[in-house]
Order: structure tokens, then C-alpha cells, then sequence
């Protein structure tokens, strides 16, 4: 529910305030992706994440763990450095997998009946694991 509360923030913001929208959505994949959990390389697992999430294919994976990564970098500039240029090519990237990662979580098994963190967090270390290629695969 965070990550939808975050997105909308985005919304909100993304006429008047573009690093604004920029940071609210990546709070929300954040959220949607990581949940509670907390590692050292925090870059690393949502990239890793996203692209088991949002990429259908090995090559669309590769591309999608790359923009992450690169957007991730923007985000942690603007948080670290108060750095404000985001361009709209950015922001539309970090929206589509934001929304593209929830409305799986929401809408597709084996994530509709999941009802902890924790099943979740176990699907990406299983998926990671196991190479598994598709988001509909049977639950770890």
C-alpha cells in the first residue's frame, strides 16, 4: 500500500516538481521491491529485483537491471547532493517500471495470494537462485 501511496505522490508532483516525482517514484519501487529489508548494496538488489519483476526476457532483464542502476544513481544524487536535473525521459523510465512492477505485484501470480513480506522477499531469492525466466512461475 506504501509503494500505491508513493506513485500517487508522484502524480501529484510530476507537472510542478519533476525531481519531486522523480524521488517519489523511486521510493515507490523501492517499497514495492525491497519492502522492509535492508542490505549493503541496496542498488544492487533493486536492480536485480526490477528486472526479475518487470523483464519477460534474459536480454530485457540485462536492460532493465542497466536503467536501474543508472536511475538509481540520479536518485541518490538529488537525495545526496541536491541535485535537480531530472529530464522527462527519466522520470517516464522510473513511472514505467514503478508501475509495471506494482500492478504485477497486484494483478499476477504467484504474487495475488501472497499475504507476507517475507513471501515475496523468498520469490526474488528463489527466482534469483533458480535463473527462473518468467514472473508467473509456480511459488518458491
Amino acid at each position: 500500500m506504501a509503494s500505491v501511496q508513493w506513485a500517487g505522490r508522484a502524480v501529484v508532483e510530476l507537472q510542478q516538481r519533476p525531481e519531486e516525482a522523480f524521488l517519489h517514484y523511486a521510493i515507490a519501487l523501492e517499497t514495492i521491491i525491497l519492502g522492509r529489508r535492508q542490505h549493503d548494496e541496496l542498488a544492487y538488489r533493486l536492480s536485480m529485483h526490477t528486472a526479475l519483476l518487470a523483464g519477460d526476457t534474459p536480454e530485457k532483464r540485462a536492460e532493465i537491471k542497466k536503467e536501474v542502476r543508472d536511475l538509481y544513481g540520479i536518485r541518490s544524487k538529488i537525495v545526496h547532493s541536491g541535485h535537480y536535473e531530472v529530464t522527462d525521459a527519466d522520470v517516464g523510465k522510473i513511472r514505467e517500471l514503478t508501475i509495471i512492477c506494482i500492478m504485477r505485484i497486484l494483478t499476477e501470480k504467484p504474487f495475488t495470494s501472497m499475504t507476507e513480506e517475507r513471501e515475496i522477499d523468498n520469490w526474488f531469492d528463489q527466482a534469483m537462485l533458480s535463473g527462473r525466466l518468467l514472473v508467473d512461475d509456480a511459488q518458491p
